[in-house]
Formats: structure tokens, C-alpha cells, sequence
């Protein structure tokens, strides 16, 4: 049975409000400017998206972030999607919200939730709604969302397979409590140097390729996307499909083992650089 009934709202009378600084937001506000002709915002002015929409005339930009004028805003409003990066900031606002009768989002928080942002197919005059309730944004940057091109099994440029060695993987880090500990963490899976998969912009990078006739992977670390992209490192020669779950175990072992309070995946590969995950890597091989 439905836990929450799809619907669709006009949002051209009043215009909806996001409110906050957190990146994920920037997702929600690219959403709603396929449908209103205005958006507000409150947010810093030293939000890391602000400078995406800056020339954008559908975007009006309220206030700077702040709690009061953040809770003046809500009233009256058909919707309302926020992420201040502070929990109890967050709940107080959530709750002003449902007490005006209003609306709530907070990305990948089903809990202060209200409604959720499904994806949209737009075959005018049909529109479709797609929506996971939420459920999705558990995962969300964490080593089981990962990216995979489809592969040797549906792709004649690739050397590799690339789904089969997806399940394997996630199958490893199948735990959600050791997912967490892990914390953020890109791993992605091209089967050929095309990259369909992204690879070279992952934390972990995973390339195949065809080593005499037989199917290897070849793995790189510390590619990025975004304003600071970078390119990932290939951290030693190719080896068997069979061999990558151990080897990306022991990667990550080296990071859980050296990282510092709070520090991501991709900060500790910064601090300690390519040698010690090498090390892991070719003990391995």
C-alpha cells in the first residue's frame, strides 16, 4: 500500500522557498525551475552553489541565511525545501513549517520529510512523477552508489564486464553500519577507456581492460568532479576481476586505519598521499 499519494502542485501562484546552505539543495532549486516562474532563496552568500544561479532572473534571493528571517518566509508558502546543515535548526524550522500547514523537505531526511521530489519525464502534454519516498538518499555518497557503464554484457567497445564486478562489490560492503563508517566515498566502473562510467572522477576508480584475452581492471584514486576536478591516479599495474574486491577492501582498510576525526576518504588520500594505499594495493598482487 501507498505510504504518501502522489500529486501535482501549481506553484506559480506563490512561489515555493528553499532555505539553507547545504550542496544538495542545489539539485532541489535546478528541479523547481522546470516548473515556477520564481523560486526564493535564503541562503549565505557564501553558499557553494549561489554562483549557479546568480544570473538566473527566476531565482530571488530573499535574505542571507538567518533564523528569523528564514522562519517570517515559511507562511503562506505551497511548498518548502530546506537544509541549514544544523539539526536543530533544521527541526525548528520543519516544525514552524507544519504549523503553518505548510509542506517540508529536508534532502535525504525522511524523518523531518513531508514530501519528496520524485524525477520527472516531461513528454508534454504527459508528465511523469518518479519517486523512491525517500528511500533513496540513505546511499546517497556512500560506497553502494556507486556508477557502472553497462559493460562487455551489453556494450561491444568494452573490454570488460562491469555489472557482474558492481554486484560483487556491493555484496562486500553489503553491511549498512560498515557503509556508514566508511562514510563518503565514490566508486565508479568504466569497462573501457571511454569512461561511460566515470571512473577517472571517482575517489576509487575501476577501469577494465583486456590483458591478453582475459578480462583485469586497472585502479585509480583521488578523481574528482566539480570546480576542483581532477583526474584520478592509477596506483599500479591491471589485475583480475577476482582480486579487485580484496584489493578495494584493502584500500579502504588504509584509510579507516590512518584517517582523522571526520576526515572523508578523499581528504586522507590528500594528507597521506598515493604511497600507503600503493603499498596496499601491491602487497596484494
Amino acid at each position: 500500500m501507498m505510504q504518501q499519494f502522489p500529486i501535482f502542485v501549481d506553484l506559480h501562484v506563490v512561489p515555493p522557498l528553499i532555505i539553507g546552505d547545504a550542496s544538495a539543495l542545489a539539485a532541489k532549486l535546478r528541479l523547481l525551475r522546470k516548473a515556477p516562474p520564481l523560486v526564493d532563496v535564503i541562503a549565505s552568500k557564501n553558499a557553494e552553489w549561489r554562483a549557479e544561479f546568480a544570473t538566473d532572473t527566476g531565482v530571488c534571493w530573499l535574505a542571507e541565511m538567518d533564523r528569523q528571517a528564514a522562519k517570517a518566509a515559511i507562511k503562506g508558502r505551497p511548498l518548502v525545501i530546506l537544509d541549514c546543515e544544523d539539526e536543530s535548526l533544521n527541526r525548528f524550522l520543519v516544525a514552524t513549517a507544519r504549523a503553518y500547514g505548510v509542506p517540508v523537505n529536508v534532502p535525504d531526511n525522511r524523518a523531518l520529510s513531508g514530501f519528496y521530489l520524485g524525477a520527472i519525464v516531461d513528454r508534454a502534454p504527459l508528465i511523469i512523477g518518479i519517486s523512491t519516498s525517500g528511500l533513496a538518499g540513505a546511499e546517497n555518497g556512500l560506497i553502494s552508489d556507486m556508477i557502472a557503464c553497462p559493460g562487455l554484457d551489453y556494450c561491444n567497445l568494452a573490454n570488460t564486464r562491469s555489472l557482474p564486478l558492481a554486484d560483487t562489490l556491493f555484496a562486500r560492503f553489503g553491511c549498512p553500519e560498515m557503509r556508514q563508517d566508511i562514510g563518503a566515498l565514490r566508486l565508479n566502473i568504466s569497462g573501457c577507456i571511454n569512461a561511460c562510467g566515470h571512473h577517472h572522477a571517482a575517489d576509487i576508480g575501476i577501469l577494465g581492460v583486456n590483458k591478453k584475452g582475459a578480462e583485469h581492471f586497472q585502479i585509480s584514486l583521488g578523481g574528482r568532479a566539480g570546480e576542483d576536478a581532477a583526474v584520478g591516479r592509477i596506483i599500479g599495474p591491471s589485475i583480475a576481476e577476482d582480486a579487485v574486491p580484496d584489493a578495494i577492501a584493502a584500500l579502504i582498510e588504509i584509510y579507516r586505519a590512518n584517517r582523522q576525526a571526520g576526515e572523508s576518504f578523499a581528504a586522507s588520500l590528500a594528507r597521506l598521499g598515493t604511497e600507503p594505499f600503493k603499498a596496499a594495493l601491491h602487497g596484494r598482487s
